[in-house]
């Protein structure tokens, strides 16, 4: 139910990277990573796959061009990435501004922000029992990954096939 719309904004913000033309432009960098921001506000806890959208796309971007790794193509990765960052904080910085219009900002940060704030820094729950803190909770991750070298490795090479077969 909840990961519905979170989900479908995510993909959704793929979407737009990856159809529309061969390479997406920086009107399309920017759209998609507006979207990811806005599944952040639907579910916080999509924030790690909406960072890594917004941080792999103007990567992609650059793997889609063939920019070889020289100073222009730095600039070029950099604008692309500013370009992402400006797209994923805009949605934020309109629903703030829309809750400091509306006087509901305080409202917002003394009980929803601060109880998500709470629960994802694994702080004290409302019952006062301690959780696992928020490394611990990537512990597990990291550990899948490592310990699934194959898989991790295969997934480059397909991704990596996937660019050599646009190039």
């Amino acid at each position: 139910g909840t990961e519905l719309l979170p989900l479908s904004l995510l993909m959704g913000a793929c979407l737009i990277l990856i159809t529309g033309g061969d390479i997406p432009g920086l009107r399309r960098l920017f759209l998609a990573t507006a979207v990811a921001g806005l599944a952040i506000w639907a579910k916080p806890q999509s924030a790690l796959l909406a960072l890594s959208l917004v941080a792999l796309s103007p990567l992609m971007r650059a793997a889609l061009l063939g920019r070889k790794w020289n100073a222009n193509s730095a600039r070029g990765l950099g604008k692309d990435l500013m370009v992402a960052c400006a797209g994923f904080a805009l949605p934020t910085i309109l629903i703030v501004l829309w809750m400091a219009v509306g006087q509901t900002l305080d409202d917002f940060i003394s009980e929803p922000a601060r109880f998500n704030w709470s629960y994802l820094t694994a702080r004290e729950t409302l019952t006062g029992a301690p959780q696992i803190t928020l490394l611990e909770r990537f512990e597990p991750l990291g550990t899948f990954i490592l310990s699934y070298p194959l898989a991790l490795i295969w997934s480059l090479a397909g991704l990596a096939g996937v660019v050599a077969i646009r190039a």
